[in-house]
Order: structure tokens, then C-alpha cells, then sequence
């Protein structure tokens, strides 16, 4: 009599079992696609250079292509593992398309190059380079994409964050650039240049195999978070930027400008420098642009202000001017090819270009090798096409050209490493390059500077040093006082910079009297140099001689623009921050100081509340490095 009703109730259950296990089968297989949107993706590596072209070397000792060729490997086997198919332009050292020995490099290589990644269908491509700058003080991996492909942009930024995670790094924001491969490629695209070999700091790194594969892991993190947040980015965003307020219009009746890497105390990409004098009366447009370049190649006039950016060994051999486009042809072998890398070769063909843009009936530059148009001028930017006045990420301010069509703003953060950690939290969660400045000696110093390098952000010391007047506590452990011999110094000071982990330069803290002193600075910067640090000056006295003596010295620097929280009111430090972004508008940078501790948390919260507001204006945040002259 109750089998039947019995019988009911467990068919009831067994199918509510079953349908329970097909929901739960379903459930947990959903997720695998969202929470990684790696599976199955077609990415292409590109190890730059291959064969006899050898890319940038350091005296034939350390060689671009194998590094570039370690790394992606290295790079191919963790995205294989996260379930996408790798395809990597060259296996091997060999040029493509050309794998036997060869005396001469393939002239279609990188086209060849792109060829992989379009039979392939990529759905990315990621090109490794090392690069070279005729600025040695610049260092640490730079993400590059094209500045029209904002599919391009958004993957450098991802990559660009992971690389700036690694704590050794120097840390760099990614940049629009014109290369040749990425002209060429409409999917998500960009050049990882993973260091420069003409950085002693970046030399060491990159000869070393946890080293690759530490930037390896952190492409791969980085491509892996852009494929999983790129269906949440909106593409359609004007990308557009303003310029600078303060740009200078040509004047048809005076001589051009040249156009130099400087030597002396500027944040400027290139300094100018006046041609010298002609009879301007009978002389055509061709004329003056002829002149102006063989003056360019020569080198600038005022040699200790000022370096040539056309290499030795490149010559000037001709040029045609046709209405608005100038055709520029030089003399070059592929030996000095070898020593630009992408950054020689960029700073080079600007320096060209904005030479000749001075002339108002110039529009356009085509730049020509040994008489033939080229892809490259040395395998990276783009010379297939004219350089177009109208389209060269640059701008031109009094006294030379800026980086860039955005005005910089680089914030450092005083005082770490103290008791009162006030605002150290919130700081660490802001998402914009910030530097933290740690004092030395302190219970949190290690920790507080570990922190901040993993998490992204620069790190450099907080040095103490006596001031003229203040209280001996408000120094901290391991000042610099004017009791001190020069050795003492020499010691103190290395003891100090031992005490701050990935630590890449040094300001002062307080310290008016030791600044105003050659004998007591001197010593500090020696052991600056050694270590290869370079140095803010905080800007703590006008009588500061840190500037005239790193320059001397041949040490990066950068000095302070304004402090940002000299009142310890929110609504104070937002009209620093905003005074700090008009003067970046005005002259192409400024650099800001804020402090935690006391007032901490309210720094923290004026420059959260202010960071829309800054880059509406056209403000860029940088790190402090990216401003060093």
C-alpha cells in the first residue's frame, strides 16, 4: 500500500540528483571562460632582430637578439599554459626568412614578421626589443604602441603595469611611438622595449635568467588581465589630448632652430640652439634647410650645454625640397645601424624633422638611406611614409621640444618608512604613477619600500641632513650634519641607501644648511654617482647647490616644483595639486611634494579627488625618473 507513494518520492529525488549535477557541471564549466579569456587566443612573439642582425650590442659582449629571444620562449611557455597558442616569428637566431648564414640583412624581414602574425589570424602581438638612448640616464622596460590602435594602447598599459611591478625595475609609463611593425598590424599590438643595454643598471639586469623570466611572467599577467578586462573597455573613447598652453609659433623672418639633446638643467625631449648667422636675403627654402642640416649633423656649437643626436658616422648627403615635402637623404652603414636602437633612432629623425619644420613652408619630411627610400632607419620607427608636422607626437615649448602632447606631472611622497603611517595605505591604493620618498633606519623603511616597488611604484631615499635651523629630532636616525668629515659622510651615506630596497635615487629631507655646502654635499653625491643614483633636490634652500654640482658631476636630476601640503587642509593641497597642473601646462612638466604622516591621509584623499580633474586638463602623471635631466 505505501510502496507505490515510496517508490514516487525516490524517482523525485533521483531526478532532482541528476538535474542538481547537471546544473553544477554546467556552473563550473561557465566561469572557465570568463575568468579566463585566455583559451584559445592566437598570440604572436616576436623576439626582435635574429641571424646577423645582432640588434643593440654592448661592445659584442651582451647582444639584443638572444635576450629577446630568452624572454620569448620564456614568454611562450606560460601563455601556452594559460591555454593560448603561441607562434613565435623565429625559433631560433636566424633572420626570417633568410635561416642560413647570411653576410647582409633581410630588407624585408619585418614585413615578413608581420606576415606571421596576419597567416596566423593573432588575436595579439607582442614584439621584444632591447633598447639603446643617447640619454644614459635613461633606464627600465618601455611598452610602445601605435597611437591610432587604442585596442594597441590599453594592452601596453596592462603590460606596462605588470613590468612596473617587478621591484628591481625602474619604473616607466607606456608611450605612443611610430614604429614600422605596428603600422602595420590592426589587432592589439604593441613593442616591449624590455631595458636599455646603455644603462649599467639595466645591463646587469638583462644578462640574467630569473631576471627574463621574472619581465616573462609579467607580460604574460599583463596580457592575460588585458584579455580579461578588454570586453570592459570602451574602444570608442576619444583619445584625443590637449596640447600645451604655451607653444611657440615660427617666425618666418629668423633663422631655424637645431635641435640637441641638452646637457644642462632642463626637463626638455631636445634643446634648440640657432643656426648660425647667414645673408638670409637671396637664399631659397632649400637653401636654409640645406644649411640647417649639415649645421645638425656637425653638432651643436655650445658642446658643453648641449649633444649632437645625429650619430657619428651618419652624414648628411642631399636634399630635394618639392612645396610642402622635404626629402632628406643620409649616409649611413649598417654598423652604425647597429648602435641607434629604437630610441637613437627616434631622437634622430626628430631632431631632423623639427629642424626643418622650423621652416613654415615645410610640412613633411622623407627621410632616405644611401640615396633609397627604406622601411626603417635602423629597423624600428617608421621612415616608409613622411614624417608629418601635424602627426609627430612631440610639441614644441620656449626653448625646445617636449615628449609627448601632454604635460607631465610626476608626485612624490615624503616621509615613509616613520611610526605614524598615516595616508601609506591610502596612497598605496592609488592607480597613477607616484614616487615614495623612505627615510633610512626606520621600523617600517624595508617594509614601506618593498611594498610600494612591488606594488608598482617608484621608490628612492629620503635622505635626512641638517638644516640651518630645526630641531636635531625632526632628522631621524642617520643624518648628514656639518660635524661630519667628508669619509664619515662617504659612509653614513651608503649606510642609508642600504636601508631602502629597490631604491633608484635620493632627495633631501630638511637639510638647508648641508645643500648650501659644497664640502658637505660633494661627498653625498659621490656616493649618489657610484651607486648610480640620480637626485631631487627638494628645494629646502635657494642657496641649494646639489643642481650645479650633480650637473658637474655628470649625475640625473630634477628639482621640486611646489609642496603640496605645506597647510594640512584638503581644500588647500587641491589648489596646490591644480597650481602644480598649470604650471605643467605652462612649461611641459612639474613635480610636486606631499608628505604621510601627519595631514597623511587628507594628501592622499586631495590627490585622489584631484586626479579627474588634472587629466581633464591634459595632465599626465608620470614617475619621477621620466623628468630627470
Amino acid at each position: 500500500m505505501y510502496k507505490r507513494p515510496k517508490l514516487r518520492l525516490f524517482m523525485i529525488l533521483l531526478v532532482c540528483f541528476v538535474l542538481a549535477g547537471i546544473y553544477n557541471l554546467f556552473a563550473a564549466k561557465e566561469p572557465a571562460s570568463t575568468l579566463n579569456d585566455m583559451q584559445g587566443k592566437i598570440v604572436v612573439i616576436d623576439p626582435g632582430h635574429g641571424g646577423n642582425d645582432t640588434g643593440c650590442t654592448d661592445n659584442n659582449k651582451i647582444w639584443e637578439k638572444n635576450i629577446t629571444l630568452a624572454v620569448a620562449r620564456e614568454l611562450a611557455q606560460l601563455l601556452e599554459a594559460e591555454g593560448a597558442v603561441v607562434k613565435l616569428t623565429r625559433s631560433g637566431d636566424y633572420q626570417l626568412g633568410r635561416k642560413w648564414f647570411s653576410l647582409k640583412k633581410n630588407p624585408d624581414d619585418l614585413d615578413e614578421r608581420v606576415a606571421v602574425a596576419l597567416k596566423n589570424n593573432a588575436d595579439i602581438f607582442v614584439s621584444l626589443h632591447i633598447n639603446c638612448s643617447p640619454k644614459r640616464n635613461r633606464a627600465g622596460a618601455v611598452v610602445f604602441y601605435n597611437q591610432d590602435n587604442k585596442s594597441g594602447q590599453c594592452l601596453a598599459r596592462h603590460i606596462q603595469r605588470e613590468l612596473n611591478h617587478i621591484p628591481e625595475m625602474v619604473k616607466r609609463t607606456s608611450r605612443a611611438r611610430d614604429y614600422y611593425i605596428l603600422n602595420r598590424l590592426k589587432m592589439p599590438a604593441v613593442v616591449v622595449e624590455l631595458g636599455y643595454i646603455s644603462s649599467a643598471k639595466d645591463r646587469q639586469h638583462l644578462i640574467e635568467p630569473a631576471y627574463q623570466k621574472k619581465m616573462a611572467r609579467s607580460i604574460c599577467t599583463g596580457i592575460t588581465n588585458y584579455c580579461n578586462d578588454s570586453h570592459k573597455v570602451d574602444l570608442s573613447v576619444n583619445t584625443e589630448t590637449p596640447t600645451y598652453d604655451s607653444t611657440v609659433q615660427v617666425n618666418n623672418d629668423t633663422l631655424p632652430d637645431l635641435y640637441f639633446i641638452p646637457k644642462t638643467r632642463t626637463r626638455l625631449f631636445m634643446a634648440s640652439e640657432e643656426m648660425d648667422s647667414i645673408d638670409m636675403a637671396n637664399d631659397t627654402v632649400k637653401e636654409l634647410a640645406r644649411l640647417a642640416l649639415e649645421q645638425l649633423v656637425d653638432g651643436p656649437r655650445k658642446t658643453d650645454e648641449l649633444s649632437p643626436c645625429i650619430p657619428d658616422g651618419i652624414t648628411f648627403k642631399n636634399l630635394k625640397v618639392s612645396g610642402p615635402l622635404a626629402t632628406v637623404d643620409l649616409g649611413m652603414t649598417n654598423k652604425e645601424s647597429c648602435l641607434l636602437g629604437s630610441e637613437g633612432e627616434w631622437v634622430a629623425l626628430s631632431s631632423i624633422a623639427y629642424t626643418l619644420f622650423e621652416l613654415p613652408e615645410i610640412r613633411e619630411v622623407q627621410v632616405m638611406v644611401n640615396g633609397k627610400q627604406r622601411k626603417t632607419l635602423a629597423g624600428h620607427m617608421d621612415i616608409s611614409k613622411p614624417i608629418s608636422r601635424d602627426e609627430l607626437p612631440l610639441t614644441k615649448v620656449a626653448g625646445g621640444i617636449m615628449e609627448g602632447k601632454k604635460p607631465k606631472v610626476a608626485i612624490v611622497i615624503d616621509d615613509c618608512g616613520q611610526s605614524n603611517p598615516g595616508g601609506v595605505k591610502e596612497m598605496l591604493s592609488i592607480d597613477r604613477p607616484l614616487t615614495f620618498a623612505v627615510m633610512p633606519n626606520l621600523e617600517n623603511s624595508r617594509r614601506q619600500a618593498v611594498q610600494a616597488a612591488e606594488r608598482g611604484y617608484e621608490v628612492i631615499v629620503h635622505l635626512p641632513m641638517q638644516p640651518v635651523r630645526g630641531k636635531a629630532s625632526w632628522l631621524g636616525p642617520g643624518a648628514i650634519t656639518s660635524e661630519m668629515t667628508a669619509e664619515e659622510i662617504r659612509r653614513e651615506v651608503r649606510r642609508n641607501f642600504a636601508q631602502v630596497p629597490y631604491a633608484t635615487g635620493f632627495n633631501n629631507h630638511m637639510g638647508s644648511l648641508v645643500t648650501s655646502r659644497d664640502d658637505l654635499i660633494r661627498p653625498v653625491l659621490e656616493v649618489a654617482r657610484e651607486k648610480g643614483f640620480f637626485v631631487l633636490d627638494s628645494r629646502t634652500s635657494d642657496k641649494s647647490k646639489i643642481i650645479p654640482l650633480a650637473q658637474s658631476m655628470g649625475i640625473a636630476y630634477t628639482q621640486r616644483d611646489i609642496f603640496l601640503d605645506d597647510v594640512k587642509s584638503v581644500d588647500h593641497m587641491k589648489r596646490q595639486l591644480d597650481l602644480l597642473a598649470d604650471k605643467a601646462l605652462a612649461n611641459g612638466s612639474a613635480i610636486g611634494i606631499g608628505h604621510v604622516g601627519m595631514g597623511g591621509e587628507k594628501m592622499a584623499r586631495a590627490i585622489k579627488e584631484m586626479i579627474p580633474v588634472m587629466e581633464a586638463k591634459g595632465i599626465e602623471f608620470v614617475y619621477l625618473c621620466e623628468l630627470l635631466h
